[in-house]
């Protein structure tokens, strides 16, 4: 697999399971929101100049995603936070068909908007990456097809400037007009269907004698157009795409009850959005890659008749049975009496097997029904003598 190292100076790296790079906060004024003299040509060029030189994965790499969801911007509420940014933390740390989770916010803003995407890439050598933003007027999630090579000469982050075509840029002035994403779109909105979550696939028309994208004219498609050809342009191995996700209903009623009728239109609970991205990156993960499969065997408990307070250890063997060549991460978890009590997440390579443990202090003496997997066990704790003593005097 050939993956990319790029130059660029490091953001602040929180981690939490997994890491979240938050980008610099950086609201437009209207003194920078116009794109000043020839700056547009550049724009493609100064992202693929981030590419220093290109590595060989090894084989048993972890399979990863990175998803980059934009923050907010002028039709989200004031002090709200964009859907796609939620979307993007409510994945992160999170694993899909044994791919690893992690999620980075845009700022929405031209020059910066992708720095975070790129220093992502750099530091998580992913295999998917897949940009989420919010669009008001779309009625379900829409998986992107193409990007298109234009971009909107404003930065809306603060509010938007009505433009005419004229102003118009391209990102590229050597790029083709659209660009296909390498991302599975079809199978994405194919999984969310039959699921029952509305999604589509998006297109492109013809408007003022150009081809643009429904990812639109800008940040969007600026992620859309520009991530995707960077990864064809450098023969990198990931699929990039893009998808659109549909305005929260509360922030639709809240932009109602403040007087700005103008923005009411079509919503989605954000729980359902989650859940259809989740399904979208799950089916291009096996469509890529195959889905994940894991074996699980072994269940020891030891001791198997422990007393009152001592820690009890089940362990369990995890076998990647998955395709090659990359690792999947396993998430095993604990059940007693059949509700869940503890996880654990184990990497493995195609073929490999582990040992995965956990430790269980029963505080009761009574048979303790251990789940783990589907294998099932028991062990029943015994109360020491002088404690049962105890209770015979003082019961």
């Amino acid at each position: 697999m050939r993956k990319a190292i790029f130059v660029l100076s490091i953001v602040a790296i929180a981690t939490i399971g997994a890491f979240i790079l938050y980008p610099y906060a950086g609201v437009a004024t209207p003194q920078n929101m116009k794109i000043q003299g020839d700056q547009s040509h550049s724009v493609m060029q100064d992202i693929i100049k981030f590419c220093r030189h290109a590595h060989e994965a090894s084989e048993g790499d972890q399979l990863i995603i990175l998803v980059a969801g934009y923050g907010w911007y002028w039709s989200i509420p004031p002090g709200q936070i964009n859907n796609a940014e939620l979307v993007a933390k409510a994945l992160n740390g999170t694993v899909i068909e044994g791919a690893k989770v992690y999620s980075v916010v845009m700022p929405v803003t031209w020059f910066g908007a992708l720095q975070p995407v790129v220093e992502a890439i750099n530091e998580l050598d992913p295999e998917i990456v897949l940009g989420i933003g919010t669009a008001g007027s779309t009625t379900c999630l829409r998986w992107e097809k193409y990007g298109c090579n234009w971009m909107t000469p404003y930065q809306d982050s603060a509010f938007p400037v009505p433009v005419s075509w004229d102003d118009y840029k391209p990102i590229d002035p050597n790029g083709p007009e659209l660009h296909e994403v390498s991302f599975p779109y079809e199978q994405a909105a194919l999984a969310d269907l039959e699921a029952g979550i509305p999604a589509y696939v998006g297109s492109w028309y013809e408007s003022h004698g150009r081809k643009v994208s429904t990812a639109g004219t800008y940040l969007c498609n600026y992620f859309t157009y520009t991530i995707p050809r960077y990864v064809e342009i450098n023969n990198l191995d990931i699929l990039a795409g893009f998808v659109h996700i549909p305005q929260r209903p509360e922030y639709r009623a809240m932009d109602y009850l403040e007087g700005r009728t103008n923005k009411i239109g079509p919503s989605m609970p954000i729980e359902l959005t989650t859940e259809g991205v989740r399904i979208g990156l799950a089916e291009a993960i096996k469509a890529a890659f195959g889905p994940a499969r894991f074996k699980f065997s072994d269940l020891t408990i030891s001791p198997s008749e422990p007393e009152l307070g001592q820690v009890v250890t089940v362990s369990v063997n995890v076998t990647n049975l998955s395709p090659g060549p990359f690792s999947r991460t396993c998430v095993v978890h604990l059940k007693l009496f059949g509700e869940l009590k503890q996880t654990a997440e184990v990497v493995l390579a195609p073929g490999e097997s582990k040992i995965v443990t956990f430790e269980i202090i029963p505080d009761s003496p009574c048979t303790y029904l251990v789940m783990v997997e589907g294998l099932v066990g028991l062990f029943t704790p015994t109360m020491p003598e002088e404690v049962y003593a105890e209770q015979l005097l003082n019961p």
